[in-house]
């Protein structure tokens, strides 16, 4: 059993060709635990890659809503699962969480959920009731009969017990970030700041993700834009949201700020390329489970402003990498605005570096990778009655 190979199968909903925070969550899982991914999708997908298994949904309501499938668009998906060691549900309240596990029960094998923050509070504060009813007739027995529910971090677990009960088979294990190499740092950064028309001498915020009112992305633009320290640039990357990126501009040119630039979506390597030109890294979100960019932000050695109510916040607090907000008011706002314009450059690079050296140290893409393999084996000997090699914690 140490020397097997588990079939792991990845079961989630809207995978996308681009990197969206859940997508990249599942690419992760993926990458470490091996296996194939299950996607529920609103149109037929032809990933071109045997190992993305594409479910179209229903075109009606249900399909658009509930994500739901009838059985001809899964029998694809069910060959898949018919062969897995581990299934791995991604996120929650819709179909395809509900029909994977049921299927892993049948099957006699575990089911993991990865909740990505579908249990947080804030989740069920807009359509409530849809929400609620699903969680009491299918969700609350999902969960607590799952093998696992990770989470990404330790207030994620805490917040989600707040709607489901006191769990006791959860994991807390950090999402992995990629190292990002600085060596072509400046480079880069002249390259996309003469692009952008921003003066080498001025200070530059970074927001990267969906323009999204969750986000607080209008206060942010607001928060720079009307600074007095007109030596604060902010550059938004990612594609439109509920709010769309020509409405902003149009928002901006009116209230006379030319200190606010829209790239539209950027990922990969060129994405990073803005994480270089970038003095610092801004998030003001209502709600962020963990925090992709906000983790690559760090892997790229910049200081951060963030909201208290992103959830990586507590992990990072006593690492001192930047200004980590009391609160989202229009004053403190402004204030770690103004600290960040007239920081010295030697103590920005010093949190930068914090912050940095805390990523490597922590959220290590080969640290994840043992963990998670260490879990998914403990999970599958459990079911298989393998007591022998349980506690070893052998990797798969």
């Amino acid at each position: 059993m140490p020397h097997t190979r588990l079939h792991v199968v990845h079961v989630c909903r809207r995978f996308s060709g681009s990197s969206g925070g859940t997508t990249t969550s599942v690419r992760q899982f993926q990458s470490a635990l091996g296996g194939q991914i299950v996607a529920f999708q609103d149109a037929a997908d032809d990933f071109g890659n045997p190992n993305v298994v594409s479910v179209r949904c229903d075109p009606g309501w249900l399909g658009q809503t509930y994500g739901w499938a009838d059985h001809r668009a899964l029998a694809s998906a069910r060959c898949v699962l018919d062969r897995a060691d581990l299934v791995v549900c991604h996120m929650l309240l819709q179909y395809h969480a509900q029909w994977a596990a049921k299927h892993a029960r049948e099957l006699g094998i575990p089911y993991w959920i990865v909740p990505h923050g579908t249990l947080d509070p804030y989740v069920f504060s807009y359509r409530a009731m849809r929400k609620r009813w699903w969680m009491k007739l299918v969700g609350e027995r999902l969960v607590h009969e799952s093998a696992r529910v990770l989470f990404a971090t330790r207030r994620e677990s805490a917040k989600a017990e707040s709607v489901v009960g006191r769990l006791h088979n959860t994991s807390t294990l950090p999402w992995p970030v990629q190292s990002i190499p600085l060596a072509d740092k400046a480079e880069r950064r002249a390259a996309i700041r003469r692009t952008l028309g921003i003066p080498e001498s001025e200070r530059v915020l970074l927001y990267v993700g969906r323009l999204q009112r969750m986000k607080r992305l209008i206060e942010t633009v607001k928060a720079v834009g009307s600074a007095p320290d007109h030596g604060v640039s902010l550059i938004v990357v990612g594609p439109d949201g509920d709010l769309k990126r020509s409405e902003i501009e149009e928002f901006c040119q009116a209230s006379g700020w030319s200190n606010i630039r829209f790239t539209g979506p950027i990922y990969g390597n060129e994405l990073f390329d803005f994480y270089k030109a970038a003095d610092g890294f801004i998030s003001l979100s209502m709600k962020e489970n963990f925090g992709h960019s906000v983790a690559e932000a760090l892997a790229a050695g910049l200081p951060i402003i963030l909201s208290p109510s992103i959830d990586l916040v507590p992990e990072i607090t006593d690492v001192r990498c930047g200004w980590t907000l009391a609160s989202t008011s229009e004053e403190t706002v402004a204030k770690a605005i103004h600290d960040f314009w007239i920081a010295s450059p030697e103590l920005l690079a010093e949190l930068g570096a914090r912050g940095r050296h805390w990523v490597r140290t922590v959220l290590s893409p080969a640290a994840f990778e043992e963990h998670l393999r260490r879990l998914a084996f403990s999970d599958v000997s459990r079911y298989r009655g393998d007591t022998e090699h349980v506690e070893d914690g052998d990797p798969v």
